[in-house]
């Protein structure tokens, strides 16, 4: 009988552990407009952001200088998925996330530079 509860016991507490750990990674968020756009400098070379906002949902669309889309991304309901075609790409996700946070017209975020273009 002692087995089982530490049995029990042990479950309980690594289950909570995964259910912690799988918490969402992103707060939610608000900000005060519909549509920006960034330039987005990574190693020389530049990439242009389109952020579109609807309701409590974000629209992350990153293109290079051909106007070739690389990424696109949502945030809804603080987790980032993806939209339309475009294959699974989540390395974006926390400079999305971080842009949004910010809301200054330039910054250095790790090895991004981040202009906001008018």
């Amino acid at each position: 009988m002692r087995k089982c509860k530490a049995l029990f016991v042990c479950i309980a507490f690594f289950a909570s552990f995964i259910l912690v750990g799988c918490a969402s990674k992103y707060k939610e968020i608000s900000v005060n407009f519909e549509q920006k756009s960034y330039e987005i400098n990574i190693e020389n070379t530049k990439y242009l952001l389109y952020i579109s906002k609807q309701e409590k949902v974000y629209y992350f669309i990153l293109y290079d200088m051909l106007g070739i889309p690389l990424v696109s991304r949502r945030l809804e309901n603080s987790s980032f998925s993806n939209t339309k075609f475009m294959s699974m790409n989540s390395s974006f996700d926390d400079l999305f996330y971080y842009i949004l946070k910010e809301q200054n017209s330039e910054f250095i975020y790790k090895n991004f530079k981040v202009k906001e273009v008018f």
